[in-house]
C-alpha cells in the first residue's frame, strides 16, 4: 500500500511545466484515470459489522486477492456499481471507498476511508479535474523545493532542523476551503501539520498550499500560501479530525497523566486512538476498564516503532475503534508492564467519546 503522509517534506510554489516535467519522470508514479466522473453515486455508507466482517474476512490470505474481496463484499452488500467502480480504479493507491462527495463545480472534494490503515484512515481527493484524481496528501504533487524563503518556516527550521509534514483534517466535509478566484480558477486551501519531527511530536505550526486549477479544469499550480507557527492552543479553532492526535505526556511516573480527550464521530465509523510507547522498556497500554460493547467495540491494537531506528527508541501504539451506535462513553488507558502485576501503571490517559 502507498504511503501517503509527507513526511520531512519542503513545498514551495509549482509551476504548470515543473508539474508535467515530474510527470512524465519514470520514477513517479500517477494515479489512475477512472472512466467515469466521480460523483455522490459513489459513495457508499456501509454499517459497522458490515465493515468490520469485510475488513476480518478480506484481510486474510493473498494479498493479491484483498481487491476482489473488497469488491465483491461491497456488492454483496449493496454498494452501487459507481462505488465498486471508484474501489478499481484506485485501488493501485490502495483499497479505499468513498464515504462523501462534495459538490464544488467543475473539479470537486470525494473524501475516502482506507480499510485496513491502523492511522490516517481518511483521505481527500480533488477529482473530475486534469489529472482525473489527486490526493492531496500525495507527494508527487508537492515540489520538493526550499522554503527558507519564507520567513516563518526559516524560524522554524533554526529551531526545529527535523520539521516533518504530516496531513491536518481529512475527515470533515468544510474542508479544504475551496474558493473560485478570478478568471474562473478554482483555489482548493489544504492544511498540513508542521511537527517536532514524528506524528507523535510537538505541533510547531501549519502549513497551507492552495492547489489552483485553470478555467478548463486543469491543474495549474501549487503554492505555499502561508506557514503559521505555534502549537495546538495558539490556534482559535477547535480540534476538528475524528481521531485527534491525543495531548501525548511523557511516559514518566514522574511527569503528569494524560489530559483528558474528547472524540466525535458517528455510529457506523471508526477512529484511531495512538499512544506514545516504548516496548522495548516492557511498558505498553492496555484497557483499564472495560468497554461499553453496547455501542462501542475494538477493532484492532498494533504497535510502531518510529522511522528514525535508534536502538531503544520509542514508538506508538495504534487503538482502533468501531463506533456501533448512537450514546457517549468513556475509554480508560494505563501504561504499565504486564509482568508486574501488583506495580501501579506509570501513566493513564482518558478519552470521551461521543457517538451521533
Amino acid at each position: 500500500m502507498k504511503r501517503t503522509l509527507l513526511i520531512a517534506a519542503l513545498f514551495c510554489s509549482v509551476t504548470a511545466a515543473e508539474f508535467a516535467a515530474r510527470a512524465q519522470s519514470p520514477s513517479t508514479s500517477t494515479s489512475p484515470a477512472p472512466a467515469f466522473r466521480v460523483d455522490a453515486k459513489a459513495v457508499w455508507i456501509p454499517s459497522a459489522s458490515v465493515l468490520s466482517d469485510i475488513r476480518k474476512v478480506c484481510s486474510a490470505g493473498d494479498p493479491a486477492q484483498h481487491e476482489a474481496c473488497f469488491v465483491d463484499s461491497m456488492k454483496s452488500a449493496g454498494a452501487s456499481a459507481e462505488a465498486v467502480e471508484f474501489v478499481k480504479a484506485f485501488a493501485s493507491n490502495g483499497l479505499a471507498y468513498v464515504r462523501a462527495f462534495r459538490d464544488t463545480g467543475r473539479v470537486s472534494i470525494a473524501y475516502i476511508e482506507y480499510l485496513f490503515r491502523a492511522n490516517e484512515m481518511d483521505g481527500v481527493l480533488l477529482v473530475n479535474g486534469t489529472p482525473p484524481m489527486i490526493d492531496v496528501d500525495d507527494y508527487k504533487y508537492l515540489s520538493q523545493g526550499d522554503l527558507r524563503k519564507n520567513g516563518d518556516y526559516g524560524a522554524l527550521l533554526q529551531k526545529y532542523s527535523n520539521i516533518s509534514v504530516f496531513p491536518d483534517d481529512r475527515y470533515h466535509t468544510d474542508l479544504p476551503v475551496e474558493k473560485n478566484s478570478t478568471g474562473d480558477n478554482q483555489e482548493f486551501d489544504v492544511e498540513y501539520l508542521l511537527q517536532d519531527g514524528c506524528h507523535a511530536c510537538t505541533r510547531i505550526g501549519t502549513l497551507v498550499a492552495s492547489f489552483i486549477f485553470d478555467a478548463s479544469g486543469r491543474l495549474s499550480e501549487i503554492r505555499v500560501l502561508k506557514v503559521r507557527p505555534g502549537g495546538d492552543a495558539d490556534y482559535d479553532r477547535p480540534m476538528l479530525s475524528r481521531r485527534p492526535d491525543p495531548k501525548y505526556a511523557s511516559l514518566s511516573a514522574n511527569e503528569a497523566k494524560l489530559d483528558p480527550t474528547e472524540i466525535h464521530t458517528i455510529a457506523g465509523q471508526s477512529f484511531t486512538i495512538a499512544l506514545p510507547a516504548n516496548h522495548s522498556t516492557g511498558y505498553s497500554w492496555r484497557l483499564a476498564r472495560p468497554l461499553d460493547v453496547a455501542i462501542l467495540r475494538q477493532a484492532s491494537e498494533t504497535y510502531r516503532e518510529d522511522s528514525l531506528g535508534r536502538i531503544g527508541g520509542g514508538g506508538r501504539e495504534f487503538w482502533t475503534f468501531e463506533a456501533l451506535a448512537a450514546g457517549a462513553t468513556e475509554i480508560y488507558f494505563e501504561y504499565a508492564r504486564p509482568f508486574e502485576k501488583d506495580a501501579a501503571p506509570v501513566n493513564t490517559a482518558r478519552y470521551r467519546i461521543e457517538i451521533k
